[in-house]
């Protein structure tokens, strides 16, 4: 049985209602392991995760406009959903980074929503990053936090020999953030998700950084066959069940 199988199958157990702002979600691990850097790495990597400074950081206005969650926010029952949720991924891995895919059973569930606030979520703690890949391709949600310039994303990665991951890795103005876009590339072979440099990618953000948490949204799993083989490598699914 499939990670996604095994999601569905104790989503429809646990019946999929629930409010709004706290989505029926299901958490299941795969079996990938992450090794543990040494307490000088530490020490050196969260020098480097001070430095993230961001030039200029998006207001609380668009911040509430984006629908994005930050601390002390006016709605603390959808920050508190989310600082739940991220408390208990942290929990199942006992603190060490992972890497999250966030998808859904069908479309307009909600699973971007949830990604770019998980993403946030994480980002809270000052001794954490917070990675966001897109890998909904057809359906791409966070062009509106990026400039113009800032469109290379991860199909120009896997496409071009010649973009480096560090030119498709963008700031969005939220401390201790980054986002990967999509790209420029919409209609792109279902082979490029297994390819080696997509193993490759994944590696390289999951060991950037110890404390980093990655999250990689995907389709819909009725929707896409990328979802089935995303899943395949990453540490955790979560379904959202609107």
């Amino acid at each position: 049985m499939s990670r996604i199988e095994e999601a569905l199958r104790k989503a429809q157990k646990n019946g999929g209602g629930g409010r709004r702002n706290a989505r029926a979600l299901q958490v299941v691990r795969n079996n990938n392991s992450s090794s543990r850097e040494s307490r000088e790495v530490r020490i050196e990597h969260s020098k480097q995760i001070a430095r993230m400074a961001e030039d200029e950081l998006l207001s609380l206005k668009a911040l509430d406009k984006a629908r994005i969650v930050y601390r002390d926010m006016d709605d603390s029952s959808v920050e508190n959903s989310f600082r739940n949720m991220r408390t208990r991924l942290l929990q199942k891995n006992a603190g060490e980074s992972s890497v999250v895919m966030v998808t859904s059973v069908c479309g307009g569930s909600g699973n971007s929503f949830v990604s770019l606030n998980l993403t946030s979520a994480f980002s809270f703690d000052r001794s954490r990053t917070a990675l966001l890949i897109d890998c909904n391709l057809h359906h791409p949600a966070y062009e509106n936090l990026l400039s113009y310039e800032d469109n290379q994303g991860i199909t120009d990665y896997l496409d071009r020999d010649d973009i480096g991951i560090e030119e498709i890795i963008h700031s969005v103005g939220i401390e201790r953030l980054r986002l990967i876009p999509g790209g420029s590339q919409r209609n792109v072979p279902v082979e490029y998700f297994t390819s080696v440099k997509m193993h490759e990618l994944l590696n390289n953000v999951r060991n950037r950084y110890p404390d980093r948490f990655v999250v990689v949204d995907t389709p819909p799993v009725l929707e896409s066959a990328d979802s089935q083989i995303l899943a395949g490598l990453c540490d955790y699914v979560l379904l959202v069940v609107p």
